[in-house]
């Protein structure tokens, strides 16, 4: 998916594409690059909106051995210029087994290199309209906002809580894998189309369809697929990632706040409709539509209901997951983060406050901190994630403001003097000091090596004077 990036290919002067850097940075901000689709700002979607047997084949991840051959369609392609650089896409159906995916290929304007690295983005919420469906033109005709759920299982004009609708065109797409394209990564955006029903072996049966399209390219390297998704996003990446056939098995997977555990989900939603106070009334609208699609596979809520194949004790995982989680999480419980990151190889960046989260008093999200420092939380985690991905010979280009970094590493300092574990924060750290990390500071228009950008932030949040030669032995002794 990629073709090598060179700092020549920036542009002119090296900096070329920094005019563009605003679109892109913010899409980072909002929630792009695949880590959840930004929905419409509504009271009911505060916080990211988390988000039928598809066939023993599709549900068990025995991909590689379907005897059903994926059926790929081209329904469009295009192409989008940025910056002076141009990215042609696909607009693909895909169909194995009975079960119908729709994804988006997008390519670098270099075009994709022999044996390329790949970024598979999980859109659980993007609405599409080009897919020739009557049900997505019904949507799209409907535009941005909230409509009644009318398509998801179980709808109840009387008691069913509406969902938010946000279209997602080929250049909204294209644009929120701008940072893989300009680091040469193509990127394979797989539709779990939230708004037209069904349940979480659904949503994971459209992921392993829409991922055995990389088995069908012969310029991708199967063993350079990396993976992500948040919240909803997050739990279609971990679920894809485990019941990947061996063949394309991803490398790694970025997994933001994921829903991993989905038994736990629901007795965290049955404890916040015990809430008193306003908040209640709140949770229960906002996880409404949840329930009722993942009822629909385990037929009800425990103890009577079969969570079998949805929890963490059905994960086979056997490659490394990045996480981060707040604290003040009260879409996602941060228990189930934890449980999460005990029992598989899960690298965690985690944001803790002095006192525990009351979500009696706390709006439905993924937590202020994380809403906060979104765009430094993308820093930190992309490079490893592209550094894992990429070639070790090849440049890693992030994106990052140096003192909205600066306050995110302030805020993970206190936490550390209140003797609060910083979990993997100094490991991932280091990864940015590497020679061939470098950073476009969205605060300057400047790109700077990437152990620059860092040391700066660390000085300006612990009060040293580290160089970028000397940071590393500090964050060694965090």
């Amino acid at each position: 998916m990629l073709a090598p990036m060179t700092r020549a290919r920036m542009g002119g002067d090296g900096f070329g594409w920094a005019r563009a850097a605003t679109p892109w940075a913010l899409a980072l901000l909002l929630g792009g690059l695949g880590c959840g689709d930004s929905t419409p700002d509504t009271p009911r979607d505060a916080g990211a909106q988390m988000d039928a047997d598809a066939g023993a084949d599709l549900d068990a991840g025995g991909d590689a051995g379907s005897s059903e051959a994926l059926e790929v369609e081209v329904l469009g392609e295009g192409e989008e210029p940025f910056d002076g650089r141009t990215h042609r896409y696909l607009l693909l159906r895909l169909e194995r087994a009975g079960h119908v995916s729709y994804a988006q290929w997008c390519e670098p304007d270099e075009g994709v290199r022999a044996r390329s690295p790949v970024v598979v983005q999980t859109r659980p919420y993007a609405g599409i309209d080009w897919t020739g469906e009557a049900l997505d033109a019904r949507w799209a005709a409907l535009g941005d906002g909230q409509h009644p759920d009318v398509d998801g299982p179980a709808y109840d004009p009387e008691t069913s809580s509406p969902i938010a609708y946000a279209a997602a065109s080929p250049r909204r797409v294209v644009e929120d894998g701008m940072l893989y394209l300009l680091n040469g990564v193509p990127t394979l955006s797989i539709f779990g189309r939230f708004y037209a029903g069904g349940g979480p072996e659904d949503d994971i049966a459209d992921m392993l369809v829409g991922l055995a399209y990389l088995g069908e390219r012969d310029d991708v390297d199967p063993a350079r697929i990396g993976v992500v998704g948040g919240s909803w996003g997050g739990f279609e990446a971990v679920y894809l990632t485990a019941r990947a056939p061996a063949a394309l098995r991803p490398r790694l997977t970025l997994a933001l706040y994921p829903l991993t555990d989905f038994e736990a989900e629901w007795r965290f939603t049955d404890a916040l409709a015990a809430l008193e106070g306003p908040r209640r009334d709140e949770y229960v609208a906002f996880f409404e539509p949840y329930r009722r699609r993942i009822a629909a596979d385990t037929g009800g809520g425990p103890p009577e209901g079969d969570f079998s194949g949805l929890g963490h004790a059905d994960l086979a995982l056997d490659v490394p997951i990045l996480t981060a989680h707040d604290a003040e999480d009260t879409l996602v419980p941060f228990s189930m983060a934890e449980d999460f990151a005990a029992a598989f190889d899960v690298t965690p960046l985690t944001f803790r406050q002095p006192e525990p989260a009351d979500p009696a008093v706390l709006p439905p999200s993924h937590g202020a901190s994380m809403a906060e420092h979104a765009l430094s939380v993308y820093t930190v985690l992309l490079g490893r994630f592209l550094a894992e991905l990429l070639p070790p010979d090849e440049p890693v280009l992030l994106a990052g403001d140096g003192p909205a970094f600066a306050a995110m590493l302030g805020q993970l300092r206190a936490q550390a003097d209140r003797g609060q574990p910083l979990d993997a924060l100094p490991e991932l750290l280091a990864a940015l000091l590497a020679e061939r990390v470098s950073v476009f500071d969205t605060s300057t228009g400047m790109l700077v090596p990437g152990a620059r950008f860092v040391s700066d932030g660390f000085n300006a949040a612990w009060g040293t004077a580290h160089t970028p030669e000397t940071l590393g032995d500090a964050l060694s002794a965090l």
